[in-house]
């Protein structure tokens, strides 16, 4: 019996294919698209509807403008320094602005008290959002598997997939050796195109954690070249699309920034499906 001829692993050959899987399966991910924009959009309208409450506050509280208040704080952080930080942090031990009254007070003090009081919700915005986007890895990695065909199998299976993708990306940093200073992103730079398939592979559902970061070890033996250059090429028409769709949603904001905003997280997302497809069928072509 003859033997089945090996796919080709080159850039455009895997281009071509994940485009391909992304319009055989276009109905779940266009409705799983539109899901994760919404949620990010609802997570980022929330936090912003409390930042604008705050900054409310904190104008009328000082009599200032926004406008004042902005220019405020751009001075205060040109000359921010070691003193700055040790009276920021105090300020943010501290449950009641108004204790933090002290002989060594700045006069800028609005400035600090803006920070004090966003900060934390900045701070939720990103992380909520980030664990979005890191769900709708998972979700579109599970979906151009082989072994799920159907939006309803992917969300039976994304709790307990996602758990173990946290896993696998905590043995990743460490594999990869980012832990380590100076010396550790030298060493990632070598390491990460070796362990990068393990996601996919994970994925795939054939292999454990630790397995699978041994089998993209192994399937990129000797293709560490060829790995970088389909990751930079990935990169490069994320980049370029997301770049020429910036106009798009620009056009759209002059009718509505929500609309805009709303718009760009479809886009963004969109381009997210198609790295986690291109990812999965360059795990499978160097299998």
């Amino acid at each position: 019996m003859a033997k089945s001829r090996k796919q080709p692993v080159g850039f455009s050959s895997v281009f071509v294919s994940s485009l391909a899987l992304l319009r055989m399966k276009k109905n779940v991910v266009g409705v799983a698209i539109l899901c994760f924009a919404l949620l990010s959009a609802i997570v980022s309208t929330f936090t912003g509807q409390a930042v604008s409450t705050l900054e409310d506050r904190i104008t009328t509280d000082a009599g200032i403008s926004w406008e004042q208040l902005q220019v405020t704080i751009d001075k205060r952080l040109a000359v921010f320094d070691e003193r700055d930080a040790a009276v920021l942090v105090r300020h943010m031990t501290m449950r009641d602005w108004k204790e933090t009254t002290s002989p060594d007070s700045q006069p800028n003090d609005d400035a600090f008290k803006f920070i004090v009081n966003v900060a934390p919700w900045v701070f939720l915005s990103f992380l909520f959002n980030m664990t979005i986007l890191f769900i709708a890895c998972v979700f579109f990695l599970l979906l151009a598997g082989g072994s799920v065909v159907s939006g309803y199998e992917v969300v039976c299976r994304l709790p307990m997939m996602t758990l173990r993708m946290l896993l696998l990306m905590f043995w990743f940093f460490v594999r990869s050796f980012l832990w380590i200073p100076f010396v550790g992103p030298l060493i990632a730079f070598v390491m990460v195109p070796r362990l990068v398939l393990a996601p996919a592979i994970l994925a795939s559902g054939s292999m454990g954690i630790f397995e699978s970061l041994r089998e993209s070890m192994r399937r990129t033996k000797h293709h560490w070249f060829r790995v970088i250059a389909s990751l930079l090429g990935l990169a490069v028409v994320s980049a370029a699309t997301l770049f020429l769709l910036i106009i798009l949603v620009s056009l759209v904001s002059l009718l509505s920034i929500k609309l805009g905003f709303l718009l760009w997280l479809l886009l963004f997302f969109g381009t997210v499906s198609f790295q986690m497809f291109f990812l999965m069928i360059l795990s499978e072509r160097m299998a």
